[in-house]
């Protein structure tokens, strides 16, 4: 599903391209989570910012922030992908992000269609090792504990942990059958 900022701004009377203001942030929240209540279990959602300039950090934590925990907590489990950032978003987010872990401890990260100024596809706070992860999925889409274990040279039982930590994260998507558990990228 994508999800097209600008046109929820617009119906919402929301003067664009800057989003700023905690109330704009919950109002657009509630609209979002409105569209997610028809969402299947396991979904990614695509949140498009096309011709959106600023998000405040007020913006962001009313938002961005509430989705993300959405995701993890809510009935359904669903996958957010960020599209079409711009820089000063960009660096809103990560602020946004650092400062939830440092004050919540929380860490908070979201998977981004496009390379960030961290040399990565997510903004947020994530080991060298779960960044090199995100990067062995991003190439490669689809892969098992033992395919990330051989390609970090790490023991299987600590790929496992960190896939599945990754998992709790939303940032990697989770198949399980009977024989087989594989990893997906969002």
């Amino acid at each position: 599903m994508v999800i097209k900022i600008k046109k929820i701004s617009e119906d919402l009377q929301v003067t664009i391209p800057d989003l700023i203001t905690r109330p704009i942030g919950r109002m657009m929240y509630l609209t979002v989570k409105d569209t997610l209540s028809h969402i299947r279990n396991g979904d990614g959602v695509i949140l498009d910012f096309q011709d959106i300039r600023v998000m405040d950090p007020s913006f962001i934590d009313e938002f961005i922030v509430k989705l993300i925990l959405d995701s993890r907590e809510g009935e359904s489990v669903f996958f957010l992908k960020l599209s079409n950032l711009s820089d000063s978003a960009e660096i809103n987010i990560d602020s946004v992000f650092s400062s939830y872990y440092s004050f919540q401890n929380v860490k908070l990260v979201i998977i981004t269609d496009s390379l960030m100024s961290n040399n990565s596809y997510y903004i947020g706070n994530l080991s060298d090792v779960e960044r090199d992860i995100i990067g062995y999925m991003n190439v490669n889409k689809v892969a098992s504990s033992g395919d990330v274990a051989s390609f970090l040279g790490e023991h299987s039982d600590t790929v496992s942990v960190l896939l599945d930590g990754l998992y709790k994260l939303r940032v990697l998507r989770k198949e399980v059958d009977n024989q087989s558990e594989l990893y997906l990228a969002v």
